[in-house]
């Protein structure tokens, strides 16, 4: 307001001067000083700009750089776009051959070019084993050990537990010898591991055992072992009772000769030999029946048949040396007699 009181009266006094703010009016040293001061403001501003213009490159630029190297990766969230620009690096990977897990003839013949984005062309046979380093991926894990399997044990064969058995029983080990029988027999039904069972049983005192046995598989040679370890136990009747039971299932002759040595073990000879000769007339190839029939007709007093009866096992190529034995001796002893 009062710079326009002035203009006005200016005018009145009939001057004209130029409109300028009294800032510029002052002298000649204080245009000169002010004039220094905006310099140094200016140049002040420019330098710093420039500054700051110079941090932001150089920023920019390393971190370009630190993506580039693989040392940085920007985290994206899904659906945000972004303009920066990844540059391609080719990186040849390390192939690792091994040869516990590599196939024969299976070399590497290409080396592959994987690039950062992850792509990689398919050229050529691709190797089983491949080391790469991807920028900004964590390691593969790493394989377990595969630790050798526990070497399993083999189930006992029957054979196996036979020959077991049969050693234990050898040893005098009733009852281990027992439970390995056993077991046999639940592999498979063997007339000669049932006819041990029905022994061992009758030895160790468990005689209902031992008569289950025979009654399920009632075979003349298991029938005739059960009939002497009755007879050994002191249990003659109970003995006889089984054999003349168990007689209609006799189509070996085991049967009969089982009653015939009941009757010689009572000393009824004559009963005896009947039962041995029955034994004999069904199995004339048991040499056993035929040493025996011929042995209790001796003991009867007929020496012409029993002689006969020698004289036919003396022919053979018996392969048991004790019966082969007996028989030339109780030939020279009836040629002595007869001929006496």
């Amino acid at each position: 307001m009062s710079l326009l009181m002035e203009v006005l009266n200016k005018l009145k006094g009939g001057k004209k001067r130029a409109s300028v703010h009294p800032f510029f009016l002052k002298g000649k040293d204080n245009l000169s000083g002010s004039s220094n001061k905006r310099v140094v403001i200016l140049t002040g501003l420019a330098l710093f700009t420039l500054l700051i213009s110079f941090v932001a490159y150089y920023l920019l630029a390393e971190e370009e750089n630190l993506i580039i190297k693989g040392q940085y990766t920007r985290q994206y969230t899904p659906g945000q776009t972004t303009t920066a620009k990844v540059k391609e690096e080719t990186v040849k990977p390390k192939f690792k051959e091994s040869s516990t897990n590599m196939p024969q003839g299976s070399g590497v013949e290409v080396q592959q070019e994987v690039k950062k984005d992850g792509t990689q062309p398919q050229k050529g046979k691709v190797p089983v084993e491949v080391e790469t380093k991807l920028a900004g991926l964590p390691p593969p894990p790493p394989k377990p050990e595969q630790l050798p399997l526990p070497e399993r044990k083999q189930k006992p064969t029957f054979d196996d537990l036979v020959l077991e058995a049969d050693t234990a029983f050898r040893e005098g080990k009733l009852l281990r010898s027992i439970k390995l029988y056993e077991k046999a027999l639940s592999v498979k039904q063997d007339n000669t591991v049932i006819n041990n069972l029905v022994v061992l049983y009758t030895r160790v005192g468990e005689l209902e055992k031992a008569e289950n046995l025979v009654r399920k598989y009632p075979e003349g040679r298991i029938i005739y072992s059960y009939v002497v370890e009755l007879v050994r136990i002191g249990r003659t009747p109970q003995a006889f009772k089984i054999a003349e039971e168990m007689v209609k299932f006799d189509n070996t002759g085991f049967v009969s000769f089982s009653l015939g040595y009941i009757h010689e073990s009572t000393g009824n000879f004559a009963a005896a030999g009947e039962f041995y000769r029955k034994a004999f007339e069904i199995s004339p190839e048991n040499y056993y029946f035929a040493f025996n029939y011929a042995r209790i007709l001796e003991a009867n007093g007929k020496f012409y048949e029993a002689r006969r009866i020698y004289q036919q096992l003396a022919d053979l190529s018996l392969e048991n040396d004790d019966i082969r034995n007996k028989v030339k001796e109780r030939l020279r002893s009836l040629d002595r007699l007869i001929g006496g």
